[in-house]
């Protein structure tokens, strides 16, 4: 290992950026790896020979090799095509083999290592094999590993847990389709207890490899539950989901999910006219803009909701509802409140000290359509009003809706079960109270082809299985600000969230050319407005008081226990997990579903036990199973920002950012709370592939991709904070001269490069608070691979902290003629300078 080295460093940021590498070409350094150093072997861009990838067939059946519990992969890369680099990382020596078998076939073969070391092997898929799903082991003589699986479809949940025989629903996951490949997915509906077998049919419409439109079979049973199997041509797998089937019913709204159903022909036929109904005691005049029509409205929707369930009809005009206190309509099971449209039907409102429309656990199934809806409040209450908190209802929707919310807080919904919100059209005019819309804690929530006007973000929190898809989010340069009041300006903020899709959105700005700088005046300098916020998409794992923080070694482990005496772990409220970061078991992560004392039980038993070597930590995922994918950023100040935020198994994949920024990821090591809490936050799996950068004509930032993993005035490395990086097939285009990266507030901007690191040194006088090397990965197995630069200074940039990065087919257009600059820690003076980034290979 390396000799501890010393540095001035008052904190410690390490990044892997797409668009400026300072340093070397092929460094191989050998110390304890194994590293393929013949690098005239490894096959050139568009040579077909596979030499260098495959030490040969075996001469083993792959039946013949006996599993082992010594041998174990944690992490690895899940897809990849032909010529395609890849990496593993787990419980295994820096001598071990590694075999490929496609599915279909008897024998396997070995792949020649790029680098290796104890529990990293990076390799590549040879490039004149077939398409397929592969199995990957672990191999020492005959033992290997349990089999992980490339390119194996990896279908996660539905947008409903209902359907019926023909209706339209969406499949998320990954690889639920091959790119490129002309094989059709096959969708397979298998009934609980008698297996009878249906297929869906694939609608290949607005279908790609994470998301698949079909259609359910034919002749499903209502009551029923059904198991759905998706093949994506190499091989099977099964919907983590189990539908309900429901009877079949008319989508009256065109919500275009499962659960429409619910709005049944009872509900949706039952129409009470507020102009005509003779069952209603008071009724309205038709375009009466001038009377308060409050309690008429709402003993509409208490008739309707006695009477079983029905559509609350206000006709074309405009309609006031006004009042002194409390709370303005409160929605009732089983009520649609619907206009004649979004233009046509105006609902004004004002003076209510609590929401404008309400609605809790006992109203089970509401809906909102065709209707606009303006805040008349005057910009000077200083009452906050939501516009509407429904709450734990079952089955919510807000179609055609246009909802001006002046200067009164969001829209908010939390707790449902069901939910779709289309064609909402929201603005606000007031900064301070929040954003126009926030989901929270909901299952099965689409929100699809709506636009925003805003000042503040629209929130995604607590959120489970949400689809938000084709919506338009405009920072509004027109709402005015307090210029001595900080405020926050994400666009969308995306907070504990699993199983989701972010799709096809825009990030626009009107009223102004380019969005305004929070925090920095036009040449990227701060002022005293605002911190320095602004990003577009931003999850930040919990903000100040993210959940359930410990970290520390080890004292005792069983199968499905970890110990630590020194620690007194608090109830769990959340859904935590724990990470092994060092030692035995390194990259294990395991939830925990119960804390006693000392002891952390957990859902699945280890693969293999810490020892009193490992060092742990714990966190809730600030993201997980979320793909990020073909979204359009212009002339934003920040683009996509994960900070300080637990990620696993996310995709950016197909984005492009116009002057916009980054795509920046920001776990972290730190000490919190006085020294009380100690904070690592780690990333794990992780693509960002096949995105476009350009700052050509922004004015003040440039653009870039990757990883920041800031260590915070922490002289030591507790452990490996990321693993599975890969960048893959992005464009970044550089203005000239470059310009600084605008990331994080409290921390230096970074160069335009593909990253995987940056530092910010300082003379500090604490000598305990300087860096001392002490040979740990900080981030470990990256894979940049067939990336485009345009006009960098620094193509990629590198720092010291990351381990085994492989670099391949890196295109330099108008850039530097070195690929790789690293970045170093300033020395303490006196002391030899710190070396950089540890076992770095690039290839042509």
């Amino acid at each position: 290992m390396a000799k501890d080295k010393m540095m001035k460093n008052s904190w410690i940021t390490f990044l892997i950026l797409l668009g400026s590498l300072v340093g070397i070409e092929a460094k191989s350094r050998l110390l304890t790896s194994t590293v393929i150093n013949q690098l005239q072997l490894i096959p050139k861009k568009n040579q077909q020979e596979d030499v260098a990838t495959i030490i040969g067939p075996s001469t083993t059946a792959y039946a013949d090799l006996t599993i082992s519990n010594a041998l174990y992969i944690f992490h690895h890369t899940e897809s990849a095509v032909p010529g395609d680099y890849i990496a593993l990382q787990g419980h295994f020596p820096a001598d071990a083999e590694v075999g490929l078998r496609v599915i279909d076939q008897k024998n396997y073969i070995l792949l020649r290592p790029i680098q290796q070391g104890d529990g990293i092997f990076q390799t590549r898929i040879p490039p004149d094999l077939r398409l397929g799903q592969y199995e990957l082991f672990v191999k020492s003589a005959t033992l290997r590993s349990e089999a992980k699986y490339v390119n194996k479809p990896v279908p996660e949940c539905f947008n409903s847990p209902q359907v019926y025989s023909g209706a339209s629903m969406v499949i998320k996951g990954r690889d639920l389709m091959m790119p490129g490949s002309d094989l059709t997915p096959i969708i397979r509906f298998v009934q609980q207890g008698n297996g009878s077998v249906s297929y869906a049919t694939y609608e290949p419409n607005g279908s790609y490899g994470f998301k698949l439109n079909i259609k359910a079979p034919k002749g499903l049973v209502a009551g029923k539950k059904y198991r759905v199997f998706v093949n994506n041509g190499l091989g099977e797998s099964q919907v983590n989901d189990v539908l309900t089937a429901i009877a079949p019913a008319t989508d009256y709204y065109q919500l275009e999910v499962g659960f429409h159903a619910n709005f049944t022909a009872a509900i949706v036929n039952n129409v009470y006219d507020l102009t005509t109904d003779n069952r209603l005691k008071t009724r309205i005049r038709a375009g009466d803009a001038k009377t308060n029509y409050r309690d008429v409205i709402q003993a509409a929707i208490d008739q309707a909701n006695a009477d079983g369930g029905g559509v609350v009809k206000l006709p074309k005009g405009t309609y006031q509802c006004t009042g002194t206190s409390g709370t303005g309509l409160t929605m009732k099971s089983n009520v649609i409140l619907e206009g004649a449209g979004q233009d046509a039907t105006t609902l004004e409102y004002n003076g209510f000290s609590s929401r404008f429309l309400f609605s809790q656990a006992s109203s089970s199934t509401i809906g909102l359509a065709n209707i606009g809806l303006i805040n008349r409040d005057a910009a000077d209450e200083t009452a906050i009003k939501s516009a509407a908190g429904i709450l734990n209802n079952d089955v919510l929707f807000i179609k055609n809706v246009r909802w001006n919310i002046g200067v009164g807080d969001r829209v908010f919904v939390r707790g449902s079960k069901k939910v779709i919100i289309q064609n909402l059209k929201a603005t606000q005019t007031k900064v301070g109270l929040g954003g126009p819309l926030r989901v929270s804690g909901c299952l099965y929530a689409t929100v699809r082809d709506s636009e925003f006007s805003l000042a503040q973000a629209v929130q995604f929190v607590n959120a489970d299985r949400y689809f938000i898809e084709n919506n338009k989010f405009i920072r509004n340069n027109g709402i005015p600000i307090d210029q001595g009041t900080p405020t926050t300006m994400h666009i969308v903020t995306n907070e504990f969230m699993s199983n989701s899709l972010v799709a096809g959105n825009s990030f626009l700005v009107d009223n102004g050319s380019i969005a305004r700088i929070a925090g920095r005046d036009p040449n990227g300098h701060r002022t005293k407005v605002r911190n320095n916020d602004g990003e577009s998409i931003i999850c930040e794992g919990g903000g100040p008081k993210p959940p359930f923080l410990y970290k520390g070694d080890v004292t005792n482990a069983t199968a499905t226990t970890l110990t630590d005496t020194d620690q007194r772990f608090e109830a769990i409220n959340d859904s935590p997990y724990v990470s092994i970061i060092r030692g035995k078991g390194m990259g294990q992560v395991r939830k925990i579903t119960s804390v006693t004392g000392t002891t952390l039980t957990l859902e699945k038993a280890w693969d293999v036990t810490p020892d009193q070597t490992s060092v742990y930590t714990t966190f809730c995922f600030g993201l997980q199973n979320v793909v990020y994918y073909n979204n359009k950023f212009e002339n934003q100040q920040r683009g996509i920002t994960l900070y300080k935020a637990a990620l696993c198994r996310i995709s950016l994949v197909n984005n492009t950012l116009i002057n916009s920024g980054a795509i920046d990821l920001q776990p972290t090591q730190n000490i919190r709370n006085s020294g009380k809490t100690l904070q690592f936050i780690p990333v794990y799996d992780v693509d960002i592939i096949g995105n476009k950068g350009s700052s050509v004509s922004d004015p003040y930032k440039g653009c870039s991709m990757g990883l920041q993993l800031v260590q915070n005035k922490i002289p030591l490395t507790w452990g490996t904070g990321c693993i599975g990086l890969r960048m893959k097939g992005n464009t970044l285009r550089q203005q000239i001269p470059n310009q600084l990266v605008v990331v994080d507030d409290d921390y230096y901007p970074s160069f335009n490069a593909y990253m995987t690191y940056f530092r910010k040194t300082s003379t500090g006088k604490n000598p305990d608070s300087y860096f001392k090397e002490n040979g740990v990965p900080l981030i470990l197995g990256t894979i940049i691979q067939d990336c485009t630069v345009y006009n960098a200074e620094k193509p990629v940039s590198l720092g010291t902290g990351t381990y085994y990065t492989l670099i391949a087919g890196i295109k330099k257009i108008n850039s530097a003629a070195n690929t790789v600059f690293e970045k170093i820690p300033v020395p303490v003076p006196g002391t030899p300078a710190p070396s950089g980034s540890q076992y770095t290979i690039t290839l042509p």
